[in-house]
């Protein structure tokens, strides 16, 4: 029987940002996030410490993932998909992991981050060619529905720039009333965490519901927008607290001692560029609201965790849907944090060509496929083999 399929994709986070990894970076408790689910979801699958990504940021990452081809072979040939209408890197005729799977029977959903590319509409009712011409509150031209998505709630980018077009539900930009920020309602970087989980769940049950599409397997793209800056945890996630919540395994949520960080003193850092990117695109090390951000990642896993263990298969009524569920949680580059505890021993963070720029953690659980065992109380598997995103969609 085919398995259901849950890619569950974080942005920015490193080997040592959870505790399902302490004992292979050697983090002590009074710098170690607790990570209670992830570690959960280790014991029941495999824990892998050789897992790459294509790239140390996260368009490139992304596109990978989704077509199996490396990034550079679209026009985007480094960095990421700047601005509000960076035209779509995936070719309406490209196949995609959705269009593979849904050509196979599946149901296909995506809740979270996008990041590769869109077109907007224009008011003329046609696609828009660029920013300057597109109205938000049109139909989309181009979207994750064009390219294998039976279902798809995303923002554009991630959450603190895509105020410009909020909440991305199908084609329509659900809040515009206008082409301002301000002219988008309900838009609220505190609450990215909730509306992806929500939507993220909605399309879980809209599967069990629908007499046709419950007898099919389903496949959930769940790209997070947490941990990336801005850090803006929850409140709590479907009534799970959060803010408050993220800490060290010590129980404290600052560290005790002075870190070393990544950054090489002899590299480019020491550049007034990269003291620049300092400033502005991370951190040097863990603070308590990228700790809870962090958390809220851990807390929305376990979420989809439960839903998955506490439904009915109905393709196999004798067991639930998390024991024919392949899940994969990994992150689409390394922390944008400077400190050791994030990256562990491994050198460099995001933006960096070091390990600490693309070795991320990764797990996968699947126990009628026997990934792992699906029990909880075991230690789990670890796996020590050289893969990399893209040989996912092989």
């Amino acid at each position: 029987m085919k398995p259901n399929i849950v890619i569950f994709l974080v942005d920015d986070m490193g080997t040592g940002d959870t505790s399902a990894y302490q004992d292979w970076t050697g983090n002590q408790d009074d710098e170690q996030l607790e990570t209670p689910n992830l570690e959960r979801l280790a014991r029941m699958g495999v824990r892998f410490t050789d897992a790459h990504t294509p790239s140390t940021v996260c368009t490139p990452t992304r596109y990978a993932l989704l077509t199996g081809r490396y990034c550079w072979r679209t026009p985007l040939k480094h960095q990421v998909a700047f601005g509000p209408h960076y035209p779509p890197l995936i070719e309406l005729e490209r196949p995609t992991l959705a269009t593979i799977l849904k050509d196979a029977g599946y149901h296909t959903g995506i809740s979270g981050k996008w990041h590769v590319g869109l077109t907007y509409g224009a008011s003329d009712g046609g696609p828009a060619q660029g920013w300057d011409d597109a109205d938000v509150r049109q139909a989309l031209a181009d979207c994750p529905l064009d390219h294998g998505f039976d279902y798809s709630f995303i923002t554009n980018r991630s959450h603190g720039s895509s105020a410009n077009a909020g909440w991305i539900e199908g084609r329509m930009c659900i809040g515009a009333t206008g082409k301002d920020d301000k002219e988008i309602e309900g838009y609220d970087l505190h609450q990215t965490g909730p509306m992806n989980l929500e939507h993220a769940i909605g399309f879980l049950e809209d599967h069990l519901e629908d007499g046709e599409t419950r007898e099919k397997p389903f496949f959930l793209y769940y790209a997070s927008n947490s941990n990336h800056t801005p850090h803006t945890p929850c409140d709590a996630l479907n009534g799970v607290p959060v803010v408050g919540q993220g800490q060290f395994k010590n129980g404290e949520r600052e560290l005790s001692r002075p870190h070393a960080t990544t950054n090489d003193p002899n590299g480019w850092e020491s550049t007034e560029w990269g003291k620049k990117r300092d400033r502005v695109g991370g951190c040097e090390h863990n603070t308590p609201e990228r700790l809870d951000f962090i958390y809220e990642n851990d807390v929305a896993v376990g979420q989809v965790l439960h839903y998955l263990a506490s439904h009915e298969d109905p393709r196999n009524p004798e067991q639930n849907l998390l024991a024919n569920t392949l899940f994969i949680f990994s992150s689409d580059n390394g922390a944008e944090n400077a400190g050791k505890e994030s990256s562990g021993f491994y050198r460099g963070r995001k933006a960096h060509i070091h390990e600490g720029g693309h070795r991320v953690p990764t797990i996968a659980a699947w126990k009628d496929g026997n990934i792992g065992d699906g029990d909880e109380t075991t230690p789990g598997r670890t796996s020590h083999i050289c893969f990399g995103f893209k040989d996912l969609n092989v």
